[in-house]
């Protein structure tokens, strides 16, 4: 028998095998087997953008990045009393937007304005493509249903979500089509998170941020899957991870939702981001809120520059709560301050926030002066005992208060 026949044998052997010990791992739910095999057995779809190729683009041109916040005002999400999902998203789009407008390196759109409208060239397109999408949406359908009788698995830790309306998925496989027309890099999708059966005017009890990416046998899995590992290393250092067990990986690989680029429709990169639960408290106080989404922004923006380039200049501070200048003592019980979360931010800057042993899981930075707060405020003073706790000949007992000289240390350190 020739070599070449024998070669054949054992790759049809060997392919055999490897979709047997796949669909194993799958059927017996035996991750360890069938997160070693997955990419042995090949995708069902070819891979239409590579890691490679974006950093290649960024080194020798621009990159282009459209900007998705998520739902509309007619479509607005979830809602916790009169805060809004679907403004939130608007809101902090805006900010992204202004972040990656000012960099040269980058070329960006935004399908939503700051007040929730769409923008014109969206709308545009929309309306005078209905039918082409259409055609688009129903044979990025077809393909997946083919995959599917061919054998592809289906994801058994899909994460539940509600379904879109026929004209919201419309407009997600606009985008898809419009990005995939005019060869955009990145499509970054916005949004804020909840649960089923939380009524809107009740808190919750889910917290943290989470990033879908598309699931590993989509065409653009690998470039999104790293550009949103850089972000996640980004975000977690200020923000906390998603507490919802089903959200525990934190990069949650996705075959259903369309912004990812469910049925194989989208070429890019694409990346969702559910950047906390609507109803965690620094989200309920508009002052509070208005500053929280823009540090999410500018985290976003270094998440997403760090991928293509860790040497970023322009700030004194990884942060844009500081620096600041803080007027007024503060103390445990208070809420809803901007002093308190820039406090916040100071002592993280510190190495002090959250306390030794805490996690920001339960020690978010939120604005609000808990136990968490107090007893980092005690460790900054302790750090700098000589300048606040001295008194005559002694020292005194840190005391956890941001009083006048615990104020004086802060304005001397980050201090506008």
């Amino acid at each position: 028998m020739r070599k070449t026949g024998v070669a054949f044998i054992i790759f049809i052997v060997f392919l055999f095998f490897s979709s047997f010990f796949v669909y194993i791992g799958y059927e017996y739910n035996l991750p360890y087997i069938s997160s070693a095999l997955r990419y042995v057995a090949g995708p069902f779809f070819a891979e239409k953008v590579t890691p490679e190729q974006i950093l290649t683009n960024y080194k020798n041109s621009k990159i282009k990045i459209l900007i998705v916040p998520g739902h509309d005002n007619f479509s607005i999400g979830t809602q916790f009393k009169e805060i809004k999902e679907s403004q939130m998203n608007a809101e902090l789009g805006q900010e992204l937007f202004d972040f990656f407008q000012k960099d040269a390196k980058f070329e960006t759109y935004a399908t939503r304005a700051k007040n929730g409208d769409y923008s014109q060239w969206f709308s545009d397109y929309f309306e005078s493509n209905k039918e082409e999408i259409r055609k688009f949406r129903e044979n990025s359908w077809e393909q997946m249903r083919q995959a599917i009788e061919q054998g592809m698995p289906g994801n058994e830790n899909q994460v539940e979500h509600n379904s879109a309306t026929d004209n919201d998925s419309l407009k997600l496989y606009a985008v898809n089509k419009w990005a995939n027309e005019n060869n955009i890099e990145i499509v970054f999708h916005i949004h804020f998170n909840d649960y089923p059966g939380r009524t809107a005017s009740q808190s919750g009890e889910y917290s943290g941020f989470s990033i879908y990416v598309p699931e590993y046998q989509l065409p653009n899995y690998r470039a999104s899957s790293e550009l949103a590992e850089s972000l996640k290393n980004q975000l977690e250092k200020y923000f906390a991870k998603s507490d919802l067990p089903a959200e525990s990986s934190i990069l949650i690989e996705d075959q259903e939702l369309i912004a990812v680029g469910s049925n194989a429709s989208r070429d890019g990169v694409s990346v969702l981001v559910e950047y906390g639960y609507v109803y965690e408290p620094q989200f309920a106080n508009q002052m509070i809120r208005k500053v929280v989404l823009k540090e999410m922004a500018y985290q976003t923006y270094l998440g997403i520059k760090k991928f293509f380039d860790e040497k970023i200049s322009g700030r004194n501070y990884e942060t844009t709560l500081l620096p600041y200048k803080w007027n007024n003592p503060l103390k445990k019980g208070m809420g809803g301050l901007e002093d308190i979360i820039r406090l916040q931010m100071a002592l993280r800057q510190e190495g002090l926030y959250p306390p030794e042993s805490k996690k920001l899981e339960e020690c978010p930075i939120n604005g609000v002066f808990r136990n968490c707060t107090f007893e980092s405020v005690k460790k900054f003073q302790e750090k700098y005992a000589d300048e606040i706790l001295a008194e005559n000949d002694r020292t005194e007992m840190a005391s956890g208060f941001v009083g006048p000289k615990t104020l004086a240390k802060l304005n001397e350190l980050y201090g506008e």
